[in-house]
């Protein structure tokens, strides 16, 4: 996202899902994305394919360091590479080159963020990648009133929440078989974050656990569930999703949600079905469900200006719960994504009612 973090929303936990089982590959928050990488003959092709319009590098130690996106890396594979904020997958592929999986979708760094990735071998064919996310919401003293400003810690920022990302990646086939996103976004009703999840590969056996979910999968069943992600009917599902926006302008909710939920049986990795769905159960006043499904949008699709009005819906739905910290954070989400005046004067609301609760947050030591 490249601003690093779609933090997640608050208390968003899910029951327990059990291991993969025939054709089971249907997980809330597990996707099998199914991503062929491009097979690249060496560093120097790596670096052209992503930043054409650069001179190279003269070695591969020097290419690694200018792509990599942590300070002091070199060429050494697996690595993530850093192009304008955004993160590709670079890894070598068994019989010669380097496997290349451009701009993994996750949020992007803000002014107020960070992000730490780990990269893991394992069982000669995987490569499981793991980034920590953590988000703030910064607060800017001149837009206090002048008689608070002198009390303002200054242009600082406040710690808003965590995300964790999980991808497995098949450096035999080259696919990009799982990804995973959990996490949450801090508010005043609940302070605590959740732990990252345990993420494990034992004996060709792939788990997943936390974050409400308790997965267990062997290689094949991530290749074989990987490879059906393409077949679903995305043309119906979305002929649905306009049929389900039609209802809700007409605030038939209870036909909308009947109908959104069609296009998810046929779909449901359909981020606009979730977000439709989401909004019909905002303005029904079902707020658990509201929030949850817009959740999952913002799993499936992190282009700015979708993602930015899933913001401004939850920063509603935290009006319409009077959680003003929650309210603030997401409408500084959502004007971080996508300026407009609109979100700016939601936001610049809400900070000030906000303003003395954002002082006293403090930025938790990252976890080991």
């Amino acid at each position: 996202m490249n601003r690093l973090f779609a933090a997640l929303t608050a208390g968003i936990l899910l029951a327990p899902t059990p291991a993969l089982a025939g054709g089971d590959c249907d997980h809330d928050r597990f996707e099998y994305p199914g991503v062929k990488a491009e097979k690249l003959a060496d560093w120097k092709a790596v670096f052209r394919a992503l930043r054409p319009d650069t001179p190279v590098p003269a070695s591969d130690d020097a290419i690694g360091e200018a792509l990599c996106w942590q300070a002091g890396c070199q060429s050494a594979i697996p690595l993530m590479t850093d192009v304008d904020g955004m993160a590709s997958l670079v890894v070598a592929a068994p019989d010669g080159g380097l496997w290349l999986v451009r701009d993994l979708d996750f949020a992007d760094f803000g002014q107020c963020s960070r992000g730490d990735f780990t990269l893991t071998p394992v069982g000669g064919e995987l490569v499981l990648v793991h980034l920590d996310i953590g988000w703030g919401e910064r607060t800017y003293c001149e837009d206090l009133p002048e008689d608070e400003q002198a009390d303002c810690p200054g242009n600082s920022c406040a710690f808003a929440g965590e995300e964790y990302h999980d991808w497995v990646f098949d450096k035999k086939a080259g696919v990009l078989l799982t990804k995973a996103t959990c996490g949450e976004m801090l508010s005043s009703d609940d302070p605590d974050m959740i732990p990252a999840p345990k993420v494990g590969y034992d004996r060709g056996v792939y788990s997943y656990r936390g974050c409400g979910r308790d997965i267990s999968a062997s290689v094949d069943d991530l290749r074989r569930c990987a490879g059906a992600r393409a077949t679903k009917d995305g043309g119906k599902a979305m002929k649905l999703v306009n049929e389900g926006r039609k209802l809700t302008k007409a605030k038939k909710y209870g036909d909308a949600i009947t109908t959104f939920d069609k296009a998810l049986d046929l779909d449901a990795n359909e981020a606009r079905a979730w977000s439709g769905r989401g909004y019909a159960k905002l303005l029904s006043d079902d707020l658990a469900g509201a929030q949850a499904d817009f959740q999952r949008a913002l799993d499936l699709n992190h282009d700015k200006p979708f993602q930015s009005a899933i913001w401004y819906n939850l920063g509603v739905l935290a009006e319409k719960k009077k959680d003003d910290m929650a309210a603030v954070l997401a409408f500084a989400r959502a004007h971080e994504l996508k300026p407009s005046a609109a979100v700016e004067k939601k936001l610049k609301q809400y900070q000030k009612a906000t303003k003395r609760k954002l002082k006293q947050v403090e930025a938790p030591k990252k976890r080991r």
